[in-house]
């Protein structure tokens, strides 16, 4: 019975998480926030020199993430899981 209790639970769980990502898909634009434009400086005027925020995706790529993921994997792998106050723990913050 117990076993049966966990498969319904597991499955409303499941339901639960699919029902909310597709009301988010379907709000999605209208939760969406649109600034207003700003007008056009007029000819007398100069323009205001500002540039763009940078795009923090630009910053990413596939190798410098594996590098990464290669690196944090190869500390201590001959021991397992790094528990904590351990020299793998230690080797993982530094």
């Amino acid at each position: 019975m117990r076993r049966r209790t966990l498969w319904l639970g597991a499955i409303s769980l499941v339901l639960l998480l699919v029902v909310a990502g597709l009301l988010y898909l379907a709000l999605r634009p209208a939760l969406e926030v649109h600034t207003p434009q700003t007008p056009a400086p007029a000819a007398s005027q100069s323009p205001a020199t500002s540039t763009p925020p940078p795009d923090p995706f630009a910053l990413l790529s596939q190798d410098t993430m594996l590098a990464t993921i290669e690196t944090l994997t190869s500390i201590q792998p001959y021991s397992g899981w790094r528990n904590s106050a351990s020299t793998g723990e230690a080797e993982a913050l530094d």
